[in-house]
């Protein structure tokens, strides 16, 4: 629901549109009551008395602390290991188990991205997770959290095998020169993607270019293969292997 992810905004302008929209759900209207904009606050209370639903009870400091945090942890996740160590006593798979995707989308394209989080992530981005996202979702996830270069390589090595998502790690600079030789075997359709790869070996260019010669001129392949060539020879000429 896209009001619904709305309401997490860290703009409490946005939150306050959310809580005055006449299509906003009870749930949502029930979590805006405890927002910190007392603006929010105020409204979404009379939301709900305008729709005759009686408010929650208020949260304890307990759940205001939680809430706060949740929300730290998508403004700045380095700031949030800090303080939920010294705040929670709760796991950090407890804060980012019910994200919704687009959350957890913008958790994991953080460049700033920490590892642990990441780590995560991808636990609950597996197929088999009991996250209620759609497969498609969490295949995206996959594929994104393989190109963020603060993904621990054991997570990179876990994708290799993961045909739907592991394209992302031809995008990311941590990508070995072994890794890219298997996925230049794998598919095309990642050579372009590994020709511009620093870490791409010219054993794995010269494949590239042999499995692209042969195609008609000015074709796709074709301009893989001028791609893998140029790039030979920019690297023979620098002096590098």
């Amino acid at each position: 629901d896209i009001l619904d992810s709305m309401a997490n905004d860290i703009e409490e302008s946005v939150r306050f549109a959310v809580s005055a929209n006449p299509n906003v759900s009870n749930e949502t209207l029930k979590r805006l009551v405890n927002d910190e904009d007392k603006d929010v606050r105020h409204f979404s209370k009379e939301a709900l008395k305008r729709r005759g639903i009686k408010e929650e009870q208020e949260e304890t400091p307990e759940q205001a602390i939680e809430r706060k945090l949740k929300k730290l942890l998508v403004k700045n996740q380095a700031q949030f290991l800090t303080l939920y160590d010294q705040l929670s006593d709760k796991p950090v798979e407890y804060f980012i188990q019910d994200m919704k995707f687009d959350d957890l989308l913008y958790l994991v394209v953080e460049p700033d991205a920490r590892p642990e989080i990441l780590s995560i992530v991808y636990k609950l981005a597996q197929p088999q997770s009991p996250h209620k996202m759609m497969r498609n979702s969490k295949q995206h996830l996959r594929n994104r959290i393989g190109q963020n270069p603060n993904t621990p390589i054991e997570i990179l090595e876990d994708l290799m095998n993961d045909y739907d998502s592991r394209h992302g790690i031809t995008m990311n600079p941590n990508a070995t020169a072994e890794m890219l030789d298997k996925l230049a075997e794998a598919d095309h359709t990642y050579h372009m993607n590994i020709i511009n790869h620093p870490n791409t070996s010219i054993d794995t260019l010269e494949f590239i270019k042999l499995e692209n010669t042969g195609f008609k001129p000015f074709s796709h392949r074709d301009n893989i293969r001028d791609n893998a060539e140029g790039e030979i020879e920019d690297r023979i000429a620098a002096g590098k292997k």
